[in-house]
């Protein structure tokens, strides 16, 4: 027999060429490319029917759902932010029967002075513009259509949960897996039906983590403008989504302090500007309560959003916290611990304890290679927050729902102490 590779005639009688008894290069690079594709169709089919049947279900299950008690206050929010930007419109293009509408507003529903003012409308502002182009009267069919989107929102973050987890792990399985936790955790998977708060932002703080991890691990200026982007969206969501800026501009120096952008300097220096004076500029754009006095409505929004005022009694640990009472710096915790599955409680504890294990053996190093500088920015996005909630003591209602964005990136520590490759 010759070498396995090498193809050589061997004449039987009559000129005629005997099958070879080995294998060709080419029919080895033919069967593992077919093999390759038979995976890569395979993934993309079981992936597809995933997120399809999630997309398609949850657009059904909508209509089991009904309203919260938020909702209502989130639509005028949207109403008043496109009232205040009709009147911007110069008078001539005002129809007249819309601006005497206009003119007998009462103070309560104009911007500068609507009670829920400071609240941001990245979501409720688009929203309110589908309600009106719907054409829809009846408030179940408004309600039926607002949940519906924001089910398709939190699909959304579902996609970008995917990606994080399936990058992070180095396996698609493995993003799969983490979908399928992230969707059957029960404290939720009912919210991201009809919660326009807390579900709408937990799933915009997805999108903005997912370009994050896209930015610091190869900065670009396309990149640098889709984050600013994403971050806008989350900070005009709710302002808690500041701390995705703040984190993806320290992993950027600290990543470019340890060397790892060696010969990208330039190139990483570019895309830091590009993302620093553009997501400003996106904030402002997006927020109409900004327009008017940018930096002195920002410190506002900052203060009532910090400092939240609670006036109604709350239910914790057997007794009931009166009105007006401090906050346990502990009741996050609980709540956290109490409503959260077993196993993905274990999950985060071997989590920490890798953490710890790994900067205690190499003299406190922040991260080592394979991308453990993701597992940085997970930590700083799941327990900055909690932090914060406990140095301010802000108000939290009964249970941890302005907290749910959280979840995720815990979640995805979870898998990475629960998961070995």
């Amino acid at each position: 027999m010759g070498w396995p590779f090498y193809r050589h005639p061997s004449r039987v009688g009559g000129g005629r060429e005997e099958s070879p008894d080995f294998i060709s290069f080419d029919t080895y690079a033919k069967a593992g490319l077919a093999l390759t594709l038979r995976f890569a169709l395979f993934r993309w089919l079981l992936t597809g029917l995933l997120f399809g049947g999630l997309l398609v279900g949850g657009w059904r299950l909508a209509a089991d759902y009904g309203s919260f008690t938020d909702e209502s206050m989130c639509r005028d929010t949207g109403q008043v932010s496109l009232v205040y930007l009709y009147e911007w419109l110069p008078p001539a293009l005002r129809p007249a029967r819309a601006a005497a509408r206009l003119a007998a507003l009462p103070a309560s529903y104009r911007l500068p002075t609507y009670k829920d003012r400071a609240y941001g409308v990245a979501f409720e502002l688009p929203m309110t513009l589908v309600e009106k182009t719907s054409g829809y009267t009846n408030l179940h069919d408004v309600l039926l259509l607002r949940h519906r989107c924001v089910f398709g929102v939190c699909w959304l973050g579902l996609l970008a949960f995917y990606w994080l987890a399936a990058r992070r792990l180095g396996s698609w399985g493995a993003g799969l897996l983490g979908v399928l936790l992230l969707v059957l955790s029960p404290r939720l998977f009912a919210d991201a039906f009809y919660n326009a708060k807390d579900a709408v932002f937990a799933a915009a703080y997805l999108v903005a983590t997912a370009t994050a991890v896209a930015l610091v691990r190869r900065p670009g200026t396309r990149l640098a403008a889709a984050h600013a982007l994403a971050c806008a969206l989350a900070i005009d969501v709710r302002l808690m989504g500041l701390l995705v800026p703040v984190l993806t501009l320290a992993l950027l120096a600290l990543r470019a302090i340890r060397g790892d952008y060696a010969g990208r300097r330039g190139r990483v220096g570019r895309a830091t500007a590009l993302y620093a004076g553009l997501l400003p500029l996106l904030v402002l754009a997006f927020w109409p309560f900004l327009w008017a006095a940018p930096l002195a409505h920002f410190v506002e929004a900052f203060a009532r959003m910090s400092h939240f005022d609670w006036v109604d009694t709350r239910l914790y640990r057997g007794r009931v916290l009166p009105a007006g009472a401090a906050t346990p710096w502990h009741y996050p915790l609980v709540w956290i611990g109490i409503t959260t599955p077993l196993p993905y409680l274990a999950g985060l504890v071997l989590a920490l304890a890798r953490l710890g294990w790994q900067l205690g053996r190499r003299g406190w190093r922040l991260y080592g290679p394979a991308g453990e500088w993701q597992d940085l920015l997970y930590w700083g996005l799941g327990l900055g927050p909690l932090v914060v909630v406990i140095g301010l003591h802000s108000a939290l209602y009964d249970g941890w729902r302005q907290l749910y964005f959280v979840y995720p990136p815990l979640l995805l520590l979870a898998l990475r102490g629960g998961y070995t490759k």
